[in-house]
């Protein structure tokens, strides 16, 4: 395994401000709530440094800007990935179905895509329901990248995964249509601040190795003309403001 050399301060990944060394963990650290608090089994010996923009609370890790695909599929998407995230199969996708279906009512006018959908579940739940949907995943679903445009995206625990933020982001939104809306979770830090690294949701064996506050999501979606608004710590929405918002 290659790990990017350490970096004692960098820029900001969404906002290009001073970033510096805040805390580090192994690389096994994983967020299982069935394990102990912030778990790591066992222990590799392998540093996982991690920053925080001194501007919009960023917290981030430059170890896997290095990696490509075959990288994370083979130390992190493997077959020992469900072991770390027990949720991803069923319990997840079928909660984020009826969150899906109860928050947007004309959901079966809409083509719907689930952006880093894991292994499609989340979209075959809602293809039963009647809805237009497609998912689309790069370690999970072995498909091209999806065709056309959709009227709402979800992209629920995506953007902690990416060590290419605003790249991601990008990616996404080049398959919304412009009267759409990014509906999408992870876990904002604004309550855990102080907790830094030793924070449950900081687990580099998860793959969150960005870990966002609501500032940086906000000025992350600025960038493409979007305002976010949180219903929660964990769960969001991008939408484009109308002129009387603007």
């Amino acid at each position: 395994m290659i790990i990017k050399s350490l970096v004692h301060s960098s820029k900001c990944k969404v906002c290009e401000s001073d970033a510096h060394l805040c805390g580090v963990v192994d690389f096994n650290t994983s967020c299982d709530s069935k394990l102990p608090d912030h778990a790591v089994l066992p222990l590799t010996g392998i540093p996982i440094y991690y920053h925080r923009c001194e501007n919009c609370g960023l917290l981030y890790t430059h170890a896997f800007d290095d990696w490509g695909f075959d990288d994370f599929k083979k130390y992190i998407y493997n077959d020992d990935y469900i072991n770390h995230d027990p949720d991803f199969l069923g319990v997840r996708p079928r909660n984020n179905a009826e969150l899906v279906m109860s928050n947007f009512k004309p959901i079966l006018k809409w083509n719907v895509l689930d952006y880093g959908g894991g292994d499609g579940q989340l979209a075959n739940l809602l293809c039963e329901q009647g809805v237009k949907a497609v998912g689309w995943d790069p370690f999970h679903l072995n498909l091209a990248l999806p065709q056309g445009k959709f009227e709402l995206i979800t992209s629920f625990e995506v953007f902690e995964h990416t060590p290419t933020p605003v790249a991601t982001l990008f990616e996404a939104f080049s398959f919304l249509d412009e009267r759409g809306a990014i509906f999408f979770s992870t876990l904002v830090s604004d309550s855990m601040t102080n907790e830094g690294t030793h924070s449950w949701y900081v687990a580099p064996r998860n793959g969150h190795v960005t870990i966002h506050t609501k500032k940086s999501l906000s000025i992350l979606f600025a960038k493409v003309g979007m305002e976010v608004f949180s219903f929660s710590d964990s769960v969001h929405i991008a939408y484009f403001p109308t002129p009387a918002d603007a």
